[in-house]
């Protein structure tokens, strides 16, 4: 059986078996299209599920302050670093750690990746949203009542900033004393809206039908933990119509 297929998008003659829903906390669209895979042409409805500002099981954010209590070097202490975990392992690049040096030599001045830092605490705050893509699969010709949910994937996308409340090297106190930033990180699994995939989960009951991202590990100074983000990872649209209640 051949790997890949032809897809051919926006067919008017392809009508969508699965009603869009309406929710006013989350966006919907709707798409259909033909795929050829093993000499057979499928039909492949798409629907994705997208946050608006409202608030929503798409949605999700949160804050907490850590402080050291050791002494350290500017350079070779993490400030904060990051792990995206996907169905599949980790995101390449989304595991980078950013130092204290990198984060306080724009505001600091004198201070290098040797000086030593008496005392910092740090507040970290994040947001992240989560888009999904739901795939119905039916071979062309088939009756809609033949039409199957086969593979749900999702994509998500996390911003996370830290301000320092206090900072303290060589004896003397840094300023100005509130030193903040952010850095943002994507979180795309392979597989993540792929029809062929769908197709195949249609044609081969043990295929892949999931690529979630499943979880994003924030942590900070002296490698504390500063949150771990759960994104939701439905089954079924109906999953994600509640409101998430908040954190």
């Amino acid at each position: 059986m051949p790997t890949s297929g032809k897809q051919k998008r926006n067919n008017s003659d392809i009508i969508p078996y699965v009603a869009k829903p309406v929710s006013s906390n989350v966006t919907w669209l709707s798409s259909s299209s033909e795929y050829s895979y093993g000499g057979k042409k499928y039909v492949v409805q798409t629907l994705t599920a997208q946050p608006n500002s409202r608030s929503s099981k798409l949605k999700l954010s949160g804050s907490k302050a850590l402080s050291s209590i050791y002494k350290w070097k500017a350079g070779v202490m993490n400030a904060i670093k990051t792990v995206a975990s996907v169905t599949a392992g980790n995101i390449p690049g989304a595991n980078r750690a950013v130092i204290v040096y990198d984060t306080a030599k724009a505001f600091v001045s004198g201070i290098s990746k040797t000086t030593e830092i008496s005392k910092a605490s740090i507040v970290y705050s994040y947001s992240h949203t989560t888009t999904v893509s739901f795939k119905y699969v039916k071979l062309k010709g088939e009756p809609d009542s033949k039409q199957s949910l086969t593979y749900v994937s999702t994509k998500g996308a996390t911003a996370i900033g830290y301000q320092y409340p206090t900072f303290n090297y060589a004896g003397e106190a840094a300023k100005p004393n509130i030193i903040q930033g952010s850095r943002t990180i994507n979180a795309t699994p392979d597989g993540y809206n792929s029809t062929l995939n769908a197709v195949k989960a249609y044609a081969n009951p043990y295929a892949s039908k999931r690529a979630y991202v499943n979880s994003v590990k924030i942590t900070g100074i002296e490698s504390k933990t500063a949150a771990t983000i759960y994104p939701t990872c439905p089954e079924f649209p109906a999953q994600i119509f509640r409101k998430r209640e908040s954190l």
